[in-house]
């Protein structure tokens, strides 16, 4: 599978119009990818997420094609749209008017164009796994946002990727450029209007917030029952700014989410907020990693997941504390629901202090449904699969409610309520 991949970056590199370094980086990708391979069980970071269903067949990157999809999903509420089908930008389901005339927003291929020097400066050659050497490689669309000095994104940006062509992959880099005291929600969106299309997403977002600036990333992974979600959010933060991310991960046959985290500067804070929903034999991984580079910066970290049937979820955070990153908090908690026998999680919070003045804590918990609770509202006249929905409603809540606007949380509830009582999902006592 490895060669098939090397020939199809050969076949495509001719028609890619790109600047010479970008040429040379994307070469660099590609020995790497090529060295290193895709990872395998006995690498630690995959030890519980085997890849082998990505690597049955060889996933052509989407060609070119135009939506005639509606340019809204569900997600109602006013916000800056880029759309994306099959990871091309599409003009007529996107829209940017009224943007403040000093921010920047648009699509890679644009900013190759208008803005080689600021793509150089930002965007990080190599990746630390096979399939960010993999995008490294083959990428060429995504979304680029500039917020200069002192600037404020006055609503929302939805970057909605659709995927509509079967047995296809698209390889998105998205760069998010913070500078001083600017401000910004980016909410990313990868689905499908078709259920059970089998395509492949290999994406990659980078957040660079400088001094003072406030970025909210919100990711929304509603992809089909057979795809498959590769995803790694990458933030680097100067003093005293503040990363926000949130992430609900609903969809997918096989999903695997990265987070990696630099408080670089001190007073940098940074909350990760997630919600998994599993069930039939979905695997669905979250890794995070939060690294304390310098004194007084602040972390935490929360993620929930609700697990039926064969789902196999995945949490595996870490927190590093380095030696010159003295007076640190930390916080970390993995809290998870099994609805089913089969039903399987494995969980691990890990914290690496390098420093002696520093406030740290983290912790899991796997459990089932409460019976003390679902008896007592079946002994107030509710029905068995309405207390269960109740009781698991209530632990996604607080989770729920962190998301940071009334729009999306209802969105979000709304997909909650049919994942728990409309869908095909049945509680198992």
């Amino acid at each position: 599978m490895i060669e098939a991949y090397i020939q199809e970056y050969h076949q495509i590199t001719p028609s890619l119009t790109q600047p010479l370094w970008l040429k040379q980086w994307r070469d660099e990708a590609l020995q790497l990818f090529s060295q290193q391979g895709f990872p395998t069980p006995h690498h630690e970071d995959w030890k519980y997420t085997r890849v082998t269903p990505i690597l049955k067949q060889h996933f052509l990157r989407a060609p070119v094609s135009h939506s005639t999809f509606p340019p809204s999903s569900s997600l109602h509420g006013e916000y800056y749209r880029l759309t994306f089908c099959d990871g091309h930008l599409q003009k007529h389901l996107s829209d940017l008017n009224h943007l403040p005339a000093e921010i920047i927003i648009c699509d890679r291929e644009t900013a190759y164009h208008h803005y080689p020097q600021i793509m150089q400066h930002y965007l990080t050659p190599h990746s630390s796994h096979a399939f960010g050497l993999l995008n490294a490689a083959l990428s060429d669309q995504g979304a680029f946002i500039f917020l200069p000095r002192h600037t404020v994104l006055d609503k929302p940006l939805l970057l909605h990727f659709i995927h509509t062509q079967s047995h296809t992959a698209t390889h998105l880099r998205n760069l998010i450029i913070a500078e001083e005291n600017s401000q910004a929600t980016i909410i990313e969106q990868y689905d499908t209007q078709q259920p059970t299309l089998e395509y492949f997403t290999n994406t990659i977002t980078e957040v660079f917030a400088e001094k003072n600036a406030r970025i909210q990333q919100i990711k929304l992974q509603l992809e089909s029952s057979k795809a498959f979600h590769i995803g790694h959010l990458v933030a680097k933060q100067a003093e005293n700014s503040e990363v926000n991310s949130y992430s609900f991960s609903l969809g997918g046959s096989l999903v695997r989410s990265d987070t990696s985290i630099f408080l670089a500067q001190a007073h940098a804070t940074t909350q990760l907020m997630g919600l998994y929903l599993g069930k039939n034999y979905q695997h669905i991984d979250h890794h995070t990693t939060i690294e304390h580079v310098t004194s007084h910066c602040t972390s935490s970290e929360h993620y929930k997941g609700i697990l039926a049937d064969h789902a196999h979820g995945v949490f595996n955070g870490k927190v590093i504390v380095h030696p010159h990153a003295q007076k640190s908090h930390a916080q970390q908690m993995n809290n998870n629901i099994l609805l089913s026998a089969n039903a399987q999680i494995d969980t691990k919070p890990q914290l690496e202090i390098f420093a002696d003045d520093v406030k740290c804590t983290h912790g899991a918990t796997i459990g089932q449904l409460d019976e003390d609770a679902l008896f007592y509202l079946q002994s107030r006249g509710v029905e068995q699969a309405a207390a269960h929905a109740m009781l698991l409603s209530a632990f996604s809540d607080d989770i729920i409610n962190a998301f940071p606007n009334t729009a999306l949380r209802e969105f979000l509830q709304e997909k909650i309520n049919y994942y728990l009582t409309l869908g095909d999902h049945h509680v198992q006592s």
